[in-house]
């Protein structure tokens, strides 16, 4: 038997907040958050959006954005899916504490800031259908990040990542989850503000902050 099929194959959806800039008086965000959202099972998580899209007298067409929904609302999504299984992984990387300078380019930056959720309990992971925002830098960029996360993640004796796709969040109610789920762990870290991350908790298998923080 090889050593993947002693693991449980998964799906993996995963977005970010903040941006790669480093120009922070000219604005450039303090954090980039990245989360990754994980289920063996995409089915009930998907048909929980809709039903709760239809709830909401919102149209199929309509498109969950953590940024673009109201409070009451974000509360409500959040506990509409409490009944559901799923995982979620998060790292937040403080920008202005960041002291390897050749992260300062943006593609190298991304691609750094991706990978680093996978490093937790990386050896609970094989097979996985990773799943992105067709909307990421073009078709170019996402052949690159496709290959380094390949390479990076499958180096070893198991095949971590099985896949990767990219699809219209628009239409992948799992990647409107993990919108909502980074955009409230993104408010935590950025506003003080951890209404909404407390409402999925028992969800959050790790959060981790890079560099780490002093102790107190």
């Amino acid at each position: 038997m090889a050593p993947e099929d002693k693991l449980r194959a998964m799906h993996i959806y995963i977005d970010e907040s903040g941006d790669t800039g480093f120009k922070f008086r000219t604005g450039s965000s303090r954090y980039f958050v990245v989360a990754l959202l994980l289920v063996d099972d995409p089915i009930p998580l998907h048909q929980a959006v809709h039903d709760f899209r239809l709830s909401q007298d919102k149209p199929e067409a309509h498109e969950f954005k953590f940024t673009k929904t109201p409070h009451e609302m974000r509360q409500a999504f959040f506990r509409a899916l409490l009944p559901y299984p799923y995982q979620v992984r998060a790292v937040i990387v403080d920008k202005q504490r960041l002291a390897a300078l050749n992260l300062r380019s943006r593609d190298k930056f991304y691609d750094y800031a991706v990978r680093l959720p996978f490093e937790s309990d990386v050896a609970a992971i094989a097979r996985a259908q990773l799943v992105i925002d067709e909307s990421f830098k073009g078709k170019s960029r996402q052949a690159d990040l496709t290959t380094y996360l390949q390479r990076e993640l499958n180096a070893g004796a198991v095949k971590r990542i099985a896949g990767v796709t990219y699809h219209d969040s628009g239409r992948d109610n799992l990647l409107q989850v993990v919108d909502m789920i980074v955009g409230a762990i993104a408010r935590t870290y950025e506003k003080g503000d951890g209404q909404y991350q407390r409402l999925f908790r028992r969800r959050i298998q790790a959060v981790q902050v890079i560099p780490a923080q002093d102790a107190q």
